[in-house]
């Protein structure tokens, strides 16, 4: 049976055409979640008051990034999903899912002061792979606005300015387990098995973040310390006998 050649190069062709244009799709989207994932962060940064969970969860800034994600994702559901696309683009398109992961795990935190589990991720973009490595990845990632977030809230100013905030005291309870967690996986295992080759930098940022936290805060209490002792040598003065 005669092979017709030019057909059999015709159809290669069209393959490769389609799997340029699809990938070329993919790594734009891929962008652009991860641009949109930044912003939904950045709004959430500039939220003042973290109690107030009402503003948070219906905050415009935010809704609107998330969104947009959503509407990127659904956009190249076809390209990224299935069983054969979900493993051929994951190179492309898990680096968006790590930050997308970042900004919601973070708006979560705000709002539950808890860690969003896996399956609360995967529902928010159902269909769409979400490894236990990605996940892990974006959560590293978050560590590090945990960290931003409680220096930039060290103080609480509706009462003591010189106390720690609630919210930095549980930040810092918040990375001191992610650090002791991070311990128990270990960089061999979190590389070799479950394929991440940056866990030991990830881990390195996470206990800078750890440090920073710490610091901050411990210079406050030492200067509240140094401002009582002012204000009970200034007492103890102005109570004195001539």
């Amino acid at each position: 049976m005669s092979v017709d050649i030019q057909s059999l190069f015709s159809g290669f062709r069209e393959e490769l055409d389609n799997y340029h244009n699809q990938r070329e799709r993919v790594i734009k989207a891929s962008r652009d979640v991860t641009a949109s994932s930044k912003k939904v962060i950045f709004a959430l940064q500039r939220i003042k008051d973290c109690d107030d969970s009402k503003s948070i969860e219906t905050d415009e800034t935010v809704k609107t990034h998330l969104d947009e994600i959503k509407e990127r994702i659904e956009s190249v559901r076809e390209d990224i999903t299935g069983e054969k696309n979900q493993w051929r683009y994951a190179r492309q398109f898990s680096g968006s899912i790590e930050e997308y992961i970042e900004a919601i795990s973070f708006r979560h935190y705000l709002l539950h002061r808890q860690i969003i589990p896996l399956k609360d991720v995967q529902e928010t973009i159902p269909d769409v792979l979400v490894t236990p490595a990605t996940y892990l990845l974006g959560l590293m990632d978050l560590t590090g606005e945990l960290m931003r977030y409680a220096i930039a809230h060290l103080s609480d100013n509706k009462q003591d300015t010189r106390q720690p905030s609630k919210i930095a005291l549980q930040i810092l309870e918040t990375l001191r387990e992610f650090q002791s967690s991070a311990q128990v996986l270990g960089e061999r295992d979190a590389e070799k098995v479950l394929g991440m080759k940056e866990w030991g930098k990830k881990v390195s940022t996470l206990n800078s973040s750890l440090m920073k936290v710490e610091q901050a805060i411990y210079s406050l209490l030492v200067r509240q310390m140094e401002l009582s002792s002012i204000e009970n040598d200034r007492n103890t003065k102005r109570h004195k006998p001539n």
